[in-house]
């Protein structure tokens, strides 16, 4: 009888995991797991940065050209540019940040995405939060505290959303299989 060789034993053990000797997942099905919520995730993100670089480039416009748009009051500068700095830290930022940490807390971690239709809600109140945030400011109820501009309204619902996000990022940490 032939001795298995070295290679194969080392594929045993690489697909059997820790105690419960369960089979560990593919990187494929891990990632089939997250593919949903980091699609929104990452394409809203794009979206957000692009409608921050819009309205960067006019504040951009009217630093120099303080006439530019000057019939609107929603598009002054003291509106313009605080609502395109809080477009890329909570509209881009901040969604593909959360998406890159669950992609990589899923993969290194060795288990699927829990909890998917959560996410989902949570990403859905984070666009409408930050849409409500930016439109305030523009509108000007801004807290006129920098990168905190955001009224109490737009900063609830952000909150709710977190909170969903982060009782999904526990339940998945939580169900890992790579323990190191």
């Amino acid at each position: 009888m032939n001795a298995p060789s070295s290679t194969a034993l080392q594929e045993t053990e690489a697909a059997v995991s820790a105690p419960g000797g369960d089979q560990r997942l593919s990187a494929a099905e891990i990632d089939a797991s997250c593919r949903w919520p980091l699609l929104l995730l990452f394409t809203s993100g794009v979206l957000w940065l692009v409608f921050g670089t819009i309205l960067a480039l006019i504040a951009a416009i009217k630093l120099h050209k303080a006439d530019f748009l000057a019939d609107c009051p929603w598009l002054t500068l003291g509106r313009v540019r605080p609502a395109s700095m809080n477009s890329f830290l909570y509209g881009f930022a901040s969604q593909v940040g959360f998406g890159v940490a669950l992609w990589l807390m899923c993969r290194l971690g060795g288990v699927k995405l829990i909890f998917q239709w959560p996410l989902l809600v949570a990403w859905k109140l984070w666009n409408i939060g930050v849409t409500v945030g930016v439109l305030a400011i523009l509108a000007g109820a801004s807290t006129g505290f920098e990168w905190l501009e955001m009224p109490r309204a737009a900063a609830g619902i952000l909150f709710v959303a977190y909170a969903i996000m982060g009782i999904c990022v526990v339940a998945t940490f939580t169900m890992r299989r790579q323990r190191e």
